[in-house]
């Protein structure tokens, strides 16, 4: 007996493989239309990320169907920056064989740790599967715009960072969370 046209499935062959500058359009287009997107609560902008750092890209006949950017750090722990997968596609396989690659490549780099920073509930589904584990809660606030306070006098100054202050700001930022 012969299956029916509406039986038969035809798998697309998927290729994992690392992004490269022609492909960063198509990879922000993704970002800012999946809505199954993760992008790390950072000062970087994805483009940022996306122009210095390593990402792995599926393929699916030549079109990026998922991404996700877990660049090596000066450290041995490596953060997730950068995950997306095309609305149609079912995420868990595609994300997997993206996790799969990425992580062979950071122990390769002789990365002991990776971890994520979530504002959503997608990659917080995804990330147990891969043996992630929440250590922690961030809590992020929102504050409407209105009108500043009015600046009363204080022993406080405010004004614009230089270049000689980012040591004292990596410093506060360090001392603000527990290291991994």
């Amino acid at each position: 007996m012969c299956p029916t046209a509406a039986t038969v499935i035809i798998q697309v062959q998927t290729e994992i493989r690392p992004a490269r500058i022609t492909h960063r359009r198509a990879l922000l287009r993704l970002l800012r239309t999946a809505e199954r997107a993760h992008r790390h609560l950072d000062w970087q902008s994805a483009e940022g990320w996306l122009q210095q750092y390593r990402c792995h890209v599926a393929f699916a006949d030549s079109i990026p169907i998922g991404m996700l950017s877990i660049p090596e750090e000066p450290t041995s722990t490596a953060w997730l920056r950068l995950a997306a997968v095309r609305d149609s596609e079912r995420d868990t396989p595609t994300m997997t064989r993206l996790w799969t690659t990425a992580r062979t490549g950071l122990q390769q780099q002789g990365v002991r740790l990776a971890a994520a920073l979530t504002d959503n509930v997608w990659p917080e589904n995804l990330l147990p599967l891969w043996g992630f584990v929440q250590c922690g809660h961030v809590v992020v606030l929102r504050r409407e715009p209105t009108a500043p306070p009015p600046i009363t006098e204080t022993a406080t100054q405010i004004r614009a960072a230089t270049r000689t202050d980012v040591q004292a700001i990596l410093w506060v930022d360090q001392a603000a969370f527990e290291p991994l």
